[in-house]
């Protein structure tokens, strides 16, 4: 009995224990290989100390007293190359110390690079991308690609499935979690004593149960609590909300797409360059630009992908309506899409509030005082004079939140959902066997979108801060 009940724990150390070895092993194998690149930029560092130490001590002052008179008495430092004396500068020592580590590192990403292509040769297998031409031979759901995908198309594809998946859910995720966020943290300073309680226990509750969790329990109860299809929730019959998701009307376009593609690029660049225009104005004149041309360019903006919805833009409206089994048509918000949402923006909403919560309180508190002496109500105090300046000292925070809500997104391998993670990342590269190409094309996604969100982010941020 005894002996059945220990059996498990045995195996577990054993399996535990082969892993340690395994660990260890390789561990090792990796210091060999280290070994004599250490030891030599050990000794370029030893000689390149050494030898002015050495030479400049009281040991060798009698030898270099008697080469001096015996042998060159004009010159003291052919004994020792003026080289070796650049220790004794702190710059060239800087400098030489981060040729050498730049030496190292480069030396050792050859090194790398050299295994993984003896390690490719072994498994007769080729570093290229040109699988992404390929057929992808895996199924993606409709209802998660916002563009059209069959099987057939190519690795190519796919991946531009999963990176639009990626971006659509930081989009609409890093817009719920600031609005969320800011509301909570105007709650949590409220003095309502139910508000502020409920706003405290939201924020504690959110930023201490594991964001994986948060969204597998979302998506478990959207599943369950959700009525099936054919009791679908109607809403004015246009929506219907079911554990589907939620079914929405679309808009098929027959002509002018594309004019209002361009209409609304023109309408985005003039507001840009209209605001820019009016700011450099009030610069230079130290005036405000005409409020006549200004609203009058500002409604000729704002009017124009109108016009072209009324005069250039033709089509027809799908409406979702109810087929053998689920609601057929329109355009249908999937309950995984909205459980990986859900679960990234409450998440981030929560640190959010906390760091609007302490930039709100350092602002000094007769800004709020001098806002109730002219009559202003709470709600525009928050609005106009205490928001305006929490924006900047929340931004440069606020970046690393939005920038880690993208990279919390990879978890919708979790529920299924489609992103990058889960077509060039996993799928394709299951299928394909090119681990390495597909690993450094989905970290150079990551990483130029990342680095995209940061120069947005900190261009508003520059927009906004106080020009002295």
């Amino acid at each position: 009995m005894l002996r059945r009940l220990a059996f498990p724990f045995l195996w577990l150390a054993e399996v535990i224990a082969e892993q340690v070895f395994a660990l260890m092993t390789r561990v090792i194998n990796l210091l060999r290989a280290m070994v004599m690149p250490l030891l030599l930029a050990g000794a370029v560092w030893f000689v390149s100390w050494f030898v002015p130490w050495f030479y400049r001590s009281r040991v060798t002052a009698p030898l270099r007293a008697w080469w001096r008179t015996r042998f060159l008495p004009w010159r003291d430092e052919w004994f020792m190359p003026r080289w070796l004396t650049m220790w004794q500068d702190e710059k060239k020592r800087g400098v030489f110390l981060q040729v050498v580590s730049i030496l190292f590192v480069f030396f050792l990403f050859l090194y790398f690079l050299n295994n993984v292509l003896g390690n490719f040769s072994a498994l007769s297998k080729q570093f290229s991308f040109d699988f992404l031409f390929s057929s992808a031979n895996y199924d993606i759901d409709q209802h998660m690609a916002l563009i059209p995908y069959q099987a057939s198309d190519s690795n190519l594809r796919a991946a531009l499935v999963g990176v639009l998946g990626t971006i659509n859910v930081t989009f609409w995720g890093c817009i719920l979690a600031v609005v969320l966020g800011f509301i909570i943290a105007l709650a949590r300073l409220s003095p309502n004593f139910l508000l502020n309680r409920l706003a405290l226990i939201y924020i504690e509750t959110m930023r201490n149960i594991p964001l994986l969790i948060q969204i597998i329990f979302w998506n478990v109860f959207l599943a369950t609590m959700l009525p099936s299809p054919d009791q679908a929730v109607n809403i004015g019959n246009y929506f219907y909300l079911s554990n589907d998701g939620l079914f929405v009307p679309k808009f098929i376009f027959s002509a002018g797409g594309g004019a209002l593609a361009v209409a609304l690029v023109v309408m985005v660049v003039g507001f840009f360059f209209l605001k820019t225009s009016a700011a450099r104005h009030r610069f230079t004149t130290g005036q405000a630009m005409s409020p006549i041309l200004f609203y009058g360019l500002l409604i000729l903006l704002l009017a124009l992908p109108i016009i072209v919805v009324l005069f250039a833009v033709q089509g027809t409206w799908e409406m979702p309506h109810f087929g053998e089994y689920t609601f057929e048509g329109g355009s249908l918000m999937t309950s995984v899409f909205m459980a990986l949402l859900l679960g990234l923006s409450i998440f981030a909403a929560s640190y959010i509030a906390e760091t609007v919560r302490g930039a709100l309180l350092a602002i000094p508190k007769g800004q709020t005082e001098a806002g109730m002496a002219i009559g202003l109500s709470r709600g525009r105090i928050n609005r106009l004079v205490l928001i305006p300046q929490t924006l900047r000292m929340v931004i440069p925070p606020l970046s690393s939140e939005l920038i880690g809500l993208l990279k919390n997104s990879t978890l919708a391998a979790a529920i299924g959902y489609v992103d990058i993670s889960t077509t060039l990342a996993s799928s394709t590269l299951n299928i394909t066997g090119h681990e390495m190409e597909c690993m450094m094309l989905a970290i150079g996604f990551y990483l130029v979108l990342s680095l995209t969100m940061s120069i947005i982010i900190n261009y508003y941020n520059k927009q906004i801060s106080l020009r002295m």
